[in-house]
Parts: C-alpha cells; sequence; structure tokens
C-alpha cells in the first residue's frame, strides 16, 4: 500500500477525538472506585432502611471489617423486584431508568452529604486547620520544586547535549526523543522524591496523609503529562527552538501545536482533580449516588472542554473524518452529536455501550495517528517533515505492530464491558462460542494478511521509488531500473489479489465454512469464464508472453499498427499509451501484434541535403566532419551522441542539386533533438565557406532572350569544333 502521506498540519488527522473520547471515557471507570460501582448496582430500594443499609456497606472501613470477620458485603435483595427479562434490550432500557431515578433521588442529598463530609475533616484533622493543609502542600511541592532545581542545574550540560543531537536521520531523532524523555523522567522524580517522599518521611494524621499525598501526586500527574505533551508536541514558546517542527514527535503545525498542548492538558488537570477529590470523597463516607452526580458534573466540564477544542481546533488540524465530501461545519457539528451521546450513554450506566463505540472510533483514530507519527519519525534522512516518500520497512512493521495490539487491546476492553469471558469461551462448544471463535480467528487470519500485505507493498514502493529517483548510471543500470518500475506494479497487483484470496478462504475456514466445495466451483467457474471470454484470456495470456520476452518497459516509445506512444502504465489486460499529441490509448495485450520499440540501445538518424553543383563536395565532407566534432564537444548536447557525424557520400543528383547524405548514432529519443543541432551549424559552416544549398529554380526567356542564348551556344561549340 502507497504511503500517503499529506501534510500532518494537515497531519494530526484524528486527533482531537482520540484525546476527546479518552478523556470522556476514563471518567466512567476512575471517577468511582470498583467497590463503589458494584454496590451502585445494586437496585434502588424504596425503605429508606434499606438504602441506609447498603450505603453503611459501601463505606470501606465497614467493608474492612466485614473482610477481616471472613463474611464479607453481600449484596441485599431487592426490593422493588425487577421485572422478568423479556429480552436483552429490555433488561438494559430497565436498567437504565433504575439508574437515572436513583441519580434524581439522590440529587437532594448532595448539599447535606457534603456538609457531613466537612464536618468530618474538620474532626479528624483537629488541630490542622485549612490554612495549615495548604500551607504543608505548599511547602512540600516548594521543596520539590527546589529538589527539581537543584537536577537541572546538575544536569544542564546533559540538556545541551540532547538539543545537539543531529535530528537529519531517523537514529538521530529516534535517540533524541528517548533521550529527552529520560531527562523529563529525571525531573519528575527529582519533584516526587522532594515532595512526597520528604513527606511521607514523617508521621501524619491518616486523614491528613491521604489528602496532601492525593493532591501532590496530582500535580505529579499533571506534570508528566505536561513532559510528555512537551515531547511529543513540542510547542512554541515552551522550550522549543526554530526547529520546533523538526524535534516534534507528531507532524503537526506551530499553532495547532500549541493550542493541543494546552487543551490536552487542561482537560487531563481537570480529569486527575476530580478522580483524586471523588476519591478522597469517598474515603470520608459520601454515598455512592452522591459521587456518581460529582461524577457527571466534572464529566459536564470535560465535555465542555472536548466541545471548545472540535469548535475552535486551528484549520491546520485535519478533521477527525478527513473523508472531505462533508464541510468542515457538518464535521464538527457531527462529532459533537457523537460526544453528547457518549457522555449520555455514560451518565446513564450504560457501559457496554459506551466502550463498544468508544473503541469503534478510538482504534481507527489511533491507527491513524500511530502511522503519521512512525512514518515521520522513521522516515529516511534528507527527507522534508511532509515528505510523500514511501515509508520505511521497519516504520510499516513498527506501525502495524502497534495497530495489532491497539486492537487486541479493543477486543479485551469489548469482551470486559459486556461480561465475555474468553477462556469460557474456548472451553465450551455452543453454536455461539464456535461462532464468536470463528469471528476472532477470522480477525487473526486478516491482521496477519494486512501485515503481510503492508510488508510486501512498503518494500515495493521503495523500489519503485528508488528506480524512479536514482540518478544517470549506465546503459545496463537505466536499463534495469526501467524494467524495474515496469514489472513491480504488476508483481503487487498480483500478490494482493493472491494474499486477498487466500486471507478470504481461511477466514471462511475459520468460521466453519467448508472451503473445498469453493475451491472446486470455483475451478469449473474458471473454466466456464475461460471459454465465455476467450478474448480477456488472450489479453492475460498475451501481456505475460510480452512481458517475459521484455519487449517494452515504462517510459519507451513503441509503435504497433497503427498505435505509437510512449508506454505509461499496464493493467493485468492492457498497455496505456501516450501519443504525441498527449492522447491516451488503452490497448488491448491481443491486438499490439508486433512491436517496434524506438527507445532500446541506440537510434540511427540518416538524412540528406543538396548542394550546388558547382559547389566543392571534398570541402563539405571536410566541414560536416567538423560539424560533428563541435557537436560531440558541446556539453548539452555531446552525452547523446554515441557516433560523431559522418557523411557517407553522394547519394543521388537531381535536377538542380548534388544530394550528400548524412549518418549519425544517438541514444534513443534524442536524435530529433541533435539533428536539429546539426543543420544549424551546417548552415552556418556552409554560409561561411561559400558552399551553397541547392533549391529549385525557374528560367522564363521571350523570342530575343532565344535568340541571343542560341548564338551563346554557337560561339561555345565553334573551337570544340
Amino acid at each position: 500500500m502507497p504511503a500517503q502521506f499529506v501534510v500532518f498540519s494537515g497531519s494530526l488527522r484524528w486527533l482531537r477525538y482520540l484525546v476527546l473520547l479518552a478523556l470522556l471515557g476514563l471518567p466512567a471507570v476512575q471517577f468511582v472506585s470498583p467497590a463503589a460501582r458494584a454496590a451502585e448496582e445494586v437496585p434502588a430500594a424504596t425503605s429508606p432502611d434499606v438504602k441506609n443499609f447498603l450505603e453503611l456497606l459501601a463505606k470501606p472501613d465497614v467493608q474492612k471489617w466485614l473482610t477481616e470477620q471472613g463474611k464479607g458485603p453481600q449484596s441485599a435483595p431487592a426490593t422493588t423486584g425487577r421485572p422478568a427479562d423479556t429480552g436483552l434490550f429490555t433488561t438494559q432500557i430497565g436498567d437504565i431508568r433504575r439508574h437515572i431515578a436513583a441519580v434524581l433521588e439522590a440529587a437532594p442529598q448532595l448539599p447535606k452529604d457534603l456538609m457531613l463530609a466537612a464536618q468530618l475533616i474538620k474532626v479528624e484533622l483537629a488541630g490542622y486547620g485549612p490554612l495549615k493543609v495548604l500551607g504543608l502542600f505548599i511547602a512540600f511541592a516548594g521543596l520539590g520544586l527546589l529538589l527539581h532545581w537543584l537536577y537541572l542545574r546538575a544536569t544542564a550540560g546533559l540538556g545541551q547535549r540532547i538539543s545537539g543531537i543531529d535530528l537529519g536521520t531517523a537514529r538521530g531523532r529516534l535517540r533524541a526523543l528517548l533521550a529527552r524523555l529520560g531527562w523529563q523522567v529525571g525531573a519528575l522524580a527529582a519533584f516526587a522524591l522532594g515532595s512526597v517522599g520528604v513527606f511521607l518521611a514523617f508521621e501524619w494524621p491518616p486523614l491528613l496523609k491521604e489528602i496532601v499525598v492525593g493532591y501532590l501526586l496530582v500535580a505529579l500527574a499533571i506534570w508528566a503529562a505536561a513532559a510528555i505533551l512537551d515531547v511529543l508536541l513540542a510547542p512554541p514558546g515552551k522550550g522549543a527552538t526554530d526547529d520546533a517542527a523538526r524535534r516534534r514527535a507528531v507532524p503537526i503545525a506551530d499553532q495547532a501545536a500549541h493550542f493541543w498542548y494546552w487543551r490536552i492538558l487542561l482537560a487531563f488537570a481537570v480529569l486527575v482533580l476530580g478522580w483524586v477529590t471523588v476519591a478522597l470523597l469517598e474515603l470520608l463516607g459520601i454515598p455512592i449516588m452522591s459521587l456518581l452526580i460529582i461524577s457527571y458534573v466534572l464529566g459536564i466540564v470535560l465535555l465542555i472542554l472536548a466541545l471548545d477544542m472540535v469548535w475552535r481546533a486551528p484549520p491546520s488540524t485535519r478533521p477527525v473524518f478527513g473523508t472531505g465530501f462533508l464541510a468542515p461545519r457538518v464535521r464538527k457539528s457531527l462529532a459533537s452529536i457523537l460526544l453528547v451521546l457518549m457522555w449520555l450513554s455514560w451518565a446513564a450506566d450504560a457501559m457496554h455501550i459506551f466502550w463498544l463505540v468508544a473503541v469503534l472510533v478510538l482504534i481507527p483514530l489511533g491507527s491513524s495517528l500511530t502511522e503519521r507519527t512512525v512514518n515521520h519519525l522513521l522516515r529516511p534522512a534528507g527527507d522534508a517533515v511532509s515528505s510523500d516518500a514511501p515509508p520505511s520497512v521497519a516504520a510499516a512493521v513498527i506501525e502495524r505492530g502497534i495497530r495489532a495490539g491497539l486492537l487486541v487491546v479493543g477486543i479485551l476492553i469489548v469482551a470486559r464491558a459486556w461480561d465475555l469471558d474468553l477462556r469460557q469461551l474456548t472451553a465450551t462448544e455452543s453454536l455461539e462460542t464456535r461462532l464468536i471463535r470463528g469471528v476472532f480467528s477470522a480477525a487473526v487470519v486478516i491482521l496477519v494478511a494486512d501485515f503481510l500485505w503492508h510488508l510486501i507493498s512498503t518494500i515495493i514502493d521503495l523500489k519503485i521509488a528508488q528506480a524512479e529517483v536514482a540518478g544517470p548510471g549506465t546503459d545496463e543500470e537505466i536499463s534495469r531500473r526501467a524494467r524495474l518500475r515496469t514489472l513491480l506494479p504488476i508483481a503487487r497487483n498480483i500478490l494482493m489479489a493472491t494474499i486477498a484470496v487466500v486471507a478470504v478462504l481461511m477466514a471462511l475456514a475459520a468460521l466453519g465454512v467448508e472451503i473445498g466445495p469453493l475451491i472446486a466451483g470455483a475451478g469449473v467457474l474458471g473454466v466456464a469464464i475461460g471459454f465465455g471470454a476467450q478474448t480477456v484470456v488472450k489479453d492475460v495470456i498475451s501481456g505475460m508472453f510480452y512481458l517475459m520476452d521484455d519487449a517494452f518497459r515504462v517510459g519507451e516509445y513503441v509503435q504497433s499498427g497503427s498505435h505509437a506512444g510512449t508506454v505509461e502504465s499496464f493493467s493485468i489486460r492492457s498497455v496505456k499509451l501516450r501519443g504525441s499529441r498527449g492522447s491516451l490509448f488503452t490497448v488491448p495485450f491481443g491486438e499490439l501484434g508486433s512491436i517496434e520499440n524506438q527507445s532500446r540501445d541506440w537510434a540511427v538518424d540518416k538524412f540528406t541535403i543538396g548542394i550546388t553543383y558547382d559547389s566543392n563536395i571534398v570541402k563539405a565532407k571536410k566541414l560536416i566532419k567538423q560539424v560533428g566534432i563541435d557537436l560531440k564537444g558541446d556539453p548539452d548536447i555531446g552525452p547523446d551522441i554515441m557516433q560523431p557525424l559522418k557523411m557517407q557520400g553522394v547519394d543521388s543528383f537531381s535536377d538542380n542539386a548534388v544530394k550528400i547524405r548524412l549518418k549519425i548514432m544517438t541514444k534513443p529519443g534524442t536524435q530529433t533533438t541533435v539533428r536539429r543541432a546539426a543543420y544549424f551549424l551546417i548552415k552556418k559552416a556552409f554560409d561561411e565557406n561559400g558552399i551553397k544549398f541547392a533549391f529549385p529554380q525557374v528560367r522564363v526567356a521571350g523570342e530575343s532572350g532565344l535568340a541571343a542564348a542560341a548564338s551563346q551556344t554557337a560561339m561555345e561549340e565553334k573551337p570544340a569544333a
């Protein structure tokens, strides 16, 4: 598959939605702990006592005590009575309705729950007021910043060496990327050691320790995200030099890099800050439904940030769908609807649908982003940032490997969301399990076929590109490159068809379809098609023999019957010829017949000129020889001349001229240019040396003119008598 590399400021094709959907998906599993989520899954009870009992069971200290007693928290039976399962969709709709009703019922209790949490904090942190807690946080964060500053001072030379790494080669780019990442990790470790490490070295009240450590980890996580984004996007104005685009791992314009750096960092800060806050509120005994309401509010903030990214993204950033047949405003509207629907599915607790849609959207986005980034980092030395050159083999292998990994992760996420036990599926032998196993096996076959095809296609594209951009060489090298440009596209089409057919047959076999009858039926169908389409078969077979005989190549000028032109391309049954006037002829191989190839080895051009009868032929021969020497010494025309211009002698006599025959041997396709230059020099040399060109003349005379001519003839004949 040829590489398609459009400018990725123009090149960050689906980055926005890869980030946005991930941000909206993470809160669904992070804002609320698994234990609290399990307690929330119990149907809402109408009795307040039962509800209080369930909330008590959700508290961590109660669960710990029950675990120590060897009993474990047990889910209370539902008192409302779930309707009988009449179907999958009916059950899911009922669960969604009950979840929404429970959230609406718990909403009025949220202020009271928050006040109780505040009172508990005041009791637990007796002697540590809010200002003292804030002061502790600032003090230990400042200590971490001090250690970070010392680390930067100590490694200043290392930073300069990293900046001096040559980015002109793929190895240099990877080395610089890993070095910057390692340097950033060291800086993060210094901050963590100076803040969290020193804080944990002292004894503190348990709740105070949880609060301070939690928010120190928030600062550390935001710092880590900023470091990773700085390596990937290298935004201008944040430690980036004028060659920020060359240091950037993701090929994107400066304006887009600045936009995405700060938007992603802000969204990530909201995410981790909300995550830690909800986790701390859960420790304080806030009921699960109140925690969910807080999580949904934080999710709305993330949704607003996501919509802001969609509508205010720089024009240089390619839209998510990138198909080109939708207007930008329509694409943004569709993306906004998708984000809102995903948030609603999360808020309605339809997580299986949420993760299914998220995976179906995220995998193409992640694959596209991976392809652009890997090809950008591993582009050959000397290629521009936005080069359209085909990717290297290493880039193809890494990109397809990452894509396969993304697919596997997506399958595991969907299986977990839909409560599918993959191990159990391999052990049972029901119709459904066999079908699911077949689908997985077929997916593996398709992945392997895609990887193999992409690898082969990349190798062929590289060979074609090398043959097209190679400089001048010997005639044998030029001939070999032309043959590669001719045969490799055909070989690629044949391999693509072969891999596709084999992959389809293996996938059908994995699904339990008997492929033996299919192969036999295909053979019979092939015989029938062979009889009914003899012309097509003749064209295909004739084309194979033409290529085996090396009758013509791409770029050569050939003539066959009434068709003549330069060979532009091949298909499996025809050849395309571009005529001298720009016409494109598509000629089936079966109609070509004998081929006159005018672009092989050499070309001999023979032409004649006429001089008057009174001209000195010997002198003309010497002048023509000198013209041949001058042509051979010309820096523009000389390399195309294989044998110099020479006069073969007098070819014939006409009424008014002596016909002189000339000959010159040139490289194929250059004889016309050389002949024109020879005409110009011959005319100039003959004029300077009194050699006259013959041209037709007509004499008209009256009666006096005839008498004068007769007397002149008589006077000339008397001496002879």
